[in-house]
């Protein structure tokens, strides 16, 4: 037989898990929402950085007097390390600080 002293030590263990296991239903969610951000909104690719950097290169190369140089647009080289790039494209855009 269950006497009240038993029912008020159970119902109290149930009222101290209320909170982990509301913490952990807002942990869920929250990871949830970071997924389904990033899968929408954030991945862009490496193309997204290579154009935003091409673009910056077109317009201050003119602006501060300098030559232009040659734009890389083949994904596999632009995928490789500039350091473990051939030599042919050593200095060119993007990184072209190699």
């Amino acid at each position: 037989m269950v006497t009240n002293h038993e029912e008020e030590q159970t119902s109290q263990g149930h009222r101290r898990l209320t909170p982990v296991g509301l913490g952990i239903i807002i942990m869920g969610i929250s990871i949830a929402l970071v997924v389904i951000l990033w899968l929408s909104i954030g991945h862009k690719g490496s193309s997204y950085s290579s154009n935003i950097m091409i673009k910056q290169q077109e317009t201050l190369r003119p602006r501060y007097g300098l030559l232009p140089k040659r734009v890389i647009t083949d994904p596999k080289i632009l995928q490789m390390p500039p350091s473990l790039r051939p030599p042919e494209y050593k200095n060119c855009i993007p990184y072209s600080f190699c």
